[in-house]
């Protein structure tokens, strides 16, 4: 079975996302979204304005819906260098 983009991972992946879109976007349509676990599903939730995220410090943090792209992507990424203040 050929998964999104046209190619058969060697393995199942879950819960697995790149970050490429804002948090709470739902256009499926857009390069890498998938219903069946593309790797660029946004990060989406049922809460309202936003979604509950799980840091790698334990810690459970709302991000907004509004919050910048490019923040979020720093967020994301770990070994950057840059020092975020508060977001």
């Amino acid at each position: 079975m050929l998964g999104p983009g046209g190619f058969t991972p060697a393995f199942p992946v879950f819960n697995l996302t790149t970050v490429r879109y804002p948090i709470g976007t739902k256009d499926g349509g857009l390069p890498g979204i998938h219903t069946d676990g593309g790797p660029n599903n946004p990060l989406i939730s049922a809460h309202s304005g936003g979604t509950q995220c799980l840091l790698t410090d334990g810690s459970v943090r709302f991000l907004s819906e509004n919050m910048n792209l490019e923040t979020l992507k720093n967020l994301c990424t770990r070994n950057d260098g840059k020092v975020l203040g508060e977001y």
